[in-house]
């Protein structure tokens, strides 16, 4: 096993082996717990409310706004940041591996660490309706669910290298923790305002999931989906070109102390 797929497996080996994954399971079900006494106050006062599109709705919509940036800063500072503060970066590009091909393997890991965070917040979110007796719904709607989750981790991939090119730039989780803390603040600022909310990039994966799951344009706006993902692609590919600059320019021998 070599190149990107060598890179990204080695990173996945050292999550298992340190207590991150327990960490972002002990996020997910916080967040769950928290969402679900919302619910139970929602059954007493107006269960009419308590549907499975609007609970999916609502969840994806606070989860992709308010958590994921900062899920994904803290992922992306793990992989790379770390590199730095053990100075094994030294070593790591000091072997005969282009350095593209390193950071991708990073992005790789990082990906594979998103499918997992929405898988698992998948199932809680499925266990919790069924938990709270929502009606029965057909295949095709879960198809439906499930498609709005794929969505969104192709969506907060995006924003991957802008993260990665914070890491590189600062190299402390500091910066990346306030990083995606804006991104969440900003999202819910401009959710207010309609017209912004369909361009701005944190806020358009609740603008998509809203439209997909038919609720109503005037709380979840109406989607630019064209414009909105061409302005994530150029997220993507910039900040994907500038990460790569960052390492191709580093002076390896700077972090030796």
């Amino acid at each position: 096993m070599s190149g990107i797929t060598g890179v990204g497996y080695a990173e996945w080996l050292k999550l298992r082996r340190s207590k991150g994954l327990w960490l972002l399971l002990f996020i997910l079900l916080v967040k769950h717990v928290i969402e679900f006494s919302v619910y139970y106050q929602d059954l007493a006062y107006s269960p009419s409310r308590l549907t499975w599109s609007w609970t999916y709705y609502t969840h994806y919509r606070q989860f992709a706004l308010g958590l994921m940036p900062i899920i994904s800063g803290l992922m992306v500072g793990y992989v790379l940041i770390g590199e730095f503060q053990h100075n094994t970066v030294t070593g790591m590009l000091t072997y005969p591996i282009r350095r593209s091909t390193f950071l991708l393997g990073k992005y790789a890991a990082v990906f594979l660490l998103t499918v997992l965070v929405y898988g698992i917040d998948f199932g809680l979110k499925a266990a919790g309706g069924l938990l709270f007796g929502l009606p029965p719904v057909p295949w095709t709607m879960w198809l439906r669910y499930a498609e709005c989750g794929l969505l969104l981790i192709l969506i907060s991939f995006a924003f991957v290298p802008l993260f990665a090119c914070i890491s590189l730039a600062f190299r402390n989780y500091i910066a990346n923790m306030a990083a995606g803390t804006f991104a969440a603040v900003a999202g819910e600022v401009v959710w207010d305002v309609l017209d912004a909310a369909v361009r701005f990039p944190f806020t358009y994966p609740g603008i998509l999931v809203g439209s997909l799951l038919d609720i109503p344009s005037r709380t979840a706006g109406v989607p630019e989906l064209l414009q909105g993902a061409v302005g994530l692609a150029l997220i993507f590919v910039l900040f994907l070109a500038v990460s790569l600059r960052q390492l191709s320019r580093m002076d390896i021998h700077a972090h030796e102390e």
